[in-house]
Order: structure tokens, then C-alpha cells, then sequence
């Protein structure tokens, strides 16, 4: 998978996706759940109603290691889930991203939930509001990581998997270890 850079194209005309998600380089556990409760393989998902949470693990040639991911509690839309992982780098692939365990709402590269439960996809230019909120935390010592909203634009409003995205959006709420977004930064 190709990040973007984070600048809008004109041809940008769908928003599809909001994802909340943890870049993963190095070991932190974000919260504990029982082993029957965890997917660990690539790409395992977890369905909580509208959301689902993807052990994305699309870095992991970059390095040695395993990500987990589970659900601990889901109210409405109000969800909890949680994340571990362990990687080693492998020569030369230091700064590269291993895995991002993220929470999907909409479409992310292929997957997608119903519009009807999702409200989602949204014309941007019809500036319709999507409101969300997130708390988190991090254990001690995460080494490289990073949390932010990952949000991806279209050009059509039904995108299926080989369709690319125009742009991505990407807002980081924490970053740690030296992590850092690529592109430009906008205010």
C-alpha cells in the first residue's frame, strides 16, 4: 500500500472513509483483553455493529514481529477496543511502518459498511459535518508509533477495492519514538 501525501486534489470530491488508527514500529500494549478474545492475523477483523476494528498489518515484510487486536466493550456507537504488537526491525527498514490497527468507519481500501448505518460516503463540497471523538492510551516505552485519523478521499461515491484514493487526510493525535507524518503539514 502507497501512503499519499496529505494535500487536496481538485478531482477530491468523496470522503469515504474515517479511520482511527495506531502506526505500529515498535512493542506497546494499549489495553488487555482475554486470549480467546484477540485476531492476530493479517488483516483479521473485528465487527462491532458499524465499526470494525482491522489488524492491518500491510508493513509486515519491513519487520520481525505480531499484532493483536480485540473489542472490550461496545455501547451504541460508542466502542473500546484494544491493540498489542512487537516488531524488529529488519535492515535498512528502521523508519518503515510494520502494522496500523485501526478502527474503520465507511471504506478503507476495499472494505466497506453500509451507507445507511455509516452516513458515509459524504460529498466534501456539501460540507456536511462528521462528528467524532476518541480517547486513548499508550502503554510505557511504545517505541515508534503513532495515533491519528486517517481519512480518505474519492472521486467516485461508491469506490470498491482496485479503485485508489485521490488524496488521503491524515490528523495525528499523538506520535512517539520519533514518528512523523510524510507530505506537508496544514494548519
Amino acid at each position: 500500500m502507497q501512503h499519499r501525501r496529505p494535500r487536496l486534489s481538485k478531482k477530491a470530491k468523496t470522503m469515504l472513509a474515517g479511520t482511527v488508527a495506531l502506526a505500529a514500529a515498535a512493542g506497546v500494549t494499549v489495553a488487555q483483553a482475554g486470549e480467546a478474545d484477540k485476531k492476530c492475523g493479517a488483516f483479521d477483523t473485528v465487527t462491532m455493529g458499524k465499526y470494525y476494528v482491522n489488524n492491518n498489518l500491510w508493513g509486515q515484510d519491513d519487520g520481525t514481529g505480531t499484532q493483536c487486536v480485540w473489542d472490550t466493550s461496545r455501547s451504541g456507537d460508542i466502542i473500546g477496543w484494544g491493540t498489542n504488537y512487537t516488531w524488529t526491525s529488519k535492515a535498512g527498514k528502521e523508519n518503515s511502518v510494520k502494522s496500523y490497527a485501526s478502527t474503520v468507519l465507511g471504506w478503507h481500501w476495499g472494505w466497506k459498511t453500509d451507507k445507511a448505518a455509516t452516513e458515509l460516503p459524504v460529498r466534501v463540497g456539501d460540507r456536511k459535518p462528521v462528528r467524532t471523538s476518541w480517547e486513548f492510551s499508550v502503554g510505557s516505552d511504545p517505541g515508534t508509533m503513532n495515533v491519528a485519523y486517517d481519512l480518505w478521499l474519492h472521486a467516485k461515491n461508491n469506490a470498491d477495492w482496485q479503485d485508489r484514493p485521490t488524496d488521503e487526510v491524515m490528523v495525528w493525535l499523538d506520535r512517539q519514538g520519533g514518528a512523523g507524518p510524510l507530505g506537508t503539514k496544514y494548519g
